[in-house]
C-alpha cells in the first residue's frame, strides 16, 4: 500500500492596522510610520526617480500592534524622494510590497514651498465624512510639502460619558484611530503636523 501523507503550511501574512503616516521632515530625514497587527519585519526603499528604489533602510522587527516608525535618512535637501514600504514576517523570506508613494525634503531658504492647513475636523455627528474626505482630496491636490492640522480631533468634552461625567479611557485611543484613517489618505505622501485645538486636553488626557 502506498501512503501519501501532504503537509499544509499555512503561512500568517501580517495585517495593516494602520497605513504609510509622514511626520517630522527635515532637509535631510523623514520618518515613515506604519502599525502592523502582527509583529513584522519592515523596511523602506527609496530614491529620486519612481519605480527604481537605489536606497533602503535596515529590516527592523516592530511588535504587534507597536508603532513601527522608521526614520529615513541621509537624503538630499529640497529634492523629491519616491518611496515604498516592504514587510515580512520576522526572519522571514517572503517580501511584500507597499504602493509607491513620495515627499519632498525641506526646500533652501528663499525658494518657495505649498502648505496645506485644516483645523476642526471632529468627526462627530454633525460631520459628512464624504465632504471630509473631499476636503482632504483637495488638500492632497495642491501638492504641499507638509499639512498642519490646527486640532479638535479627539473632542475630548464631548464624548463624556452621561451618566459617571466622564471620558471612557478607550475613547482617546479610538478617536485617535479614527481619525489617522483619514490623515493616512492623504499624509501618505504630505508629512503631518497637529496641534491641540481647544477641544483636546481639557479633561487631562
Amino acid at each position: 500500500a502506498i501512503v501519501s501523507i501532504f503537509l499544509v503550511t499555512q503561512l500568517q501574512a501580517q495585517t495593516l492596522q494602520h497605513t504609510e503616516l509622514l511626520g517630522r521632515p527635515t532637509d535631510s530625514s523623514i520618518t515613515v510610520q506604519l502599525i502592523f497587527t502582527d509583529s513584522a519585519e519592515v523596511r523602506v526603499q527609496y530614491g529620486t526617480v519612481s519605480g527604481v528604489y537605489p536606497f533602503q533602510t535596515a529590516w527592523q522587527v516592530f511588535a504587534d500592534s507597536a508603532t513601527a516608525e522608521i526614520v529615513v535618512s541621509s537624503l538630499q535637501p529640497n529634492t523629491k524622494y519616491f518611496y515604498r514600504v516592504q514587510y515580512r514576517q520576522p526572519g522571514g523570506t517572503a517580501i511584500t510590497n507597499r504602493p509607491e508613494f513620495s515627499f519632498h525634503t525641506q526646500r533652501t531658504t528663499g525658494s518657495g514651498f505649498t502648505f496645506v492647513v485644516q483645523a476642526d475636523p471632529h468627526v462627530d455627528i454633525n460631520s459628512d465624512t464624504a465632504l471630509y474626505r473631499l476636503c482632504l482630496q483637495n488638500q492632497r491636490e495642491d501638492n504641499p510639502d507638509f499639512m498642519i492640522d490646527l486640532g479638535d480631533f479627539l473632542m475630548t468634552d464631548k464624548l463624556m460619558d452621561s451618566v459617571t461625567s466622564t471620558i471612557p479611557y478607550d475613547t482617546i485611543p479610538y478617536r485617535c484611530n479614527l481619525l489617522r484613517s483619514f490623515y493616512e489618505t492623504e499624509c501618505n505622501s504630505v508629512p503631518l503636523f497637529i496641534a491641540n485645538g481647544n477641544h483636546e486636553g481639557e479633561s487631562g488626557w
